[in-house]
C-alpha cells in the first residue's frame, strides 16, 4: 500500500494536485518502476478494500465521504493494476479489453467525484 497511498495522502496533506494525480498514473515511473507491483502485491482480492480503507483513514483528517470516495477510486487503481500485472505476467485469461475496462471504470468514478 506504501507506494502508491503514501505519496497520496502526502500530496493531499500539501494540497498539491500534481502529485496527487501522479500517484494514479497507471505507468511506473523511471525512478521506481516497481511502484505498481509492490501496490499490487500489498494486498489480495480478499482485504484489498479494507486494507486500503485503512490506510487511506490512518493518520488523515478526511470527513467520512471523501475518505469513503478515495477508497472506492484506489480499489478501482488496484484493479486495474492488477488486470495490467496479469498481462505482463502473461496469466491466460486475460487481456488488454480487461485493462481498459478496468481504466475507463475508474474515469468514469474520477469524473463523477469531481
Amino acid at each position: 500500500m506504501d507506494a502508491v497511498l503514501d505519496p497520496f495522502k502526502r500530496a493531499w496533506k500539501e494540497g498539491n494536485g500534481y502529485a496527487l494525480a501522479d500517484t494514479l498514473t497507471p505507468i511506473a515511473p523511471a525512478s521506481d518502476p516497481e511502484r505498481l507491483l509492490r501496490f499490487w502485491k500489498s494486498t489480495n482480492y480478499h482485504s484489498y478494500e479494507r486494507d486500503i480503507e485503512t490506510h487511506i483513514f490512518y493518520g488523515n483528517n478526511f470527513s467520512r465521504d471523501e475518505g469513503k470516495g478515495w477508497v472506492e477510486v484506489f480499489s478501482r487503481f488496484w484493479e486495474a493494476v492488477g488486470e495490467t500485472m496479469s498481462i505482463e505476467d502473461q496469466i491466460p485469461g486475460k487481456s488488454t479489453v480487461r485493462i481498459l475496462s478496468s481504466l475507463m471504470l475508474l474515469r468514469t468514478l474520477l469524473s463523477e467525484l469531481s
